[in-house]
């Protein structure tokens, strides 16, 4: 599931955290792309650097840069192969995540949350239990004293 040496082992448990245009979003596209959408544009294969089957966006990505992850996974799952990946992404609202009984252990799943509003109690179990279901949640947050104990608690570090 590691598609480069510095990206993390699978399943993990990300915090990601640093003020206003640290580059937060910037860092978590790159892992999820790596160079693969530049290297397929010049017939080149590349590698994306989190292998994953299905990206979850919790909350509101309004970011132009989330709409180019968005077209590039659409890329590679309808491109011919060696390019062609078993891959989805979709966004869900806050209020709307599902229980992680939900997702098939089956498939590799990311789900990226944001810290813009207040942290839902199934949204802890994805810290907490995810692994089991094949989950590696990624919280992004301008404010580590802000992020819930107990997701600090259940990270690697």
């Amino acid at each position: 599931m590691k598609g480069n040496k510095y990206s993390p082992d699978w399943s993990f448990r990300l915090l990601v955290t640093g003020g206003s245009h640290s580059g937060k979003t910037n860092m978590v596209i790159n892992l999820i792309l790596g160079n693969k959408l530049q290297r397929m544009f010049k017939g080149k294969k590349g590698n994306r650097y989190i292998k994953n089957d299905d990206l979850i966006l919790v909350g509101k990505y309004a970011e132009p840069k989330w709409e180019l992850v968005k077209n590039a996974i659409h890329i590679f799952a309808n491109s011919p192969d060696p390019y062609w990946e078993n891959i989805s992404f979709q966004t869900i609202k806050a209020e709307k995540i599902p229980d992680i009984s939900k997702f098939s252990p089956k498939r590799s799943t990311v789900v990226v949350r944001r810290s813009l509003c207040r942290i839902k109690k199934n949204t802890r179990t994805y810290f907490i239990s995810g692994r089991h279901q094949n989950i590696s949640p990624i919280y992004v947050t301008q404010k580590y004293q802000a992020v819930p104990k107990i997701i600090r608690e259940n990270i690697f570090i």
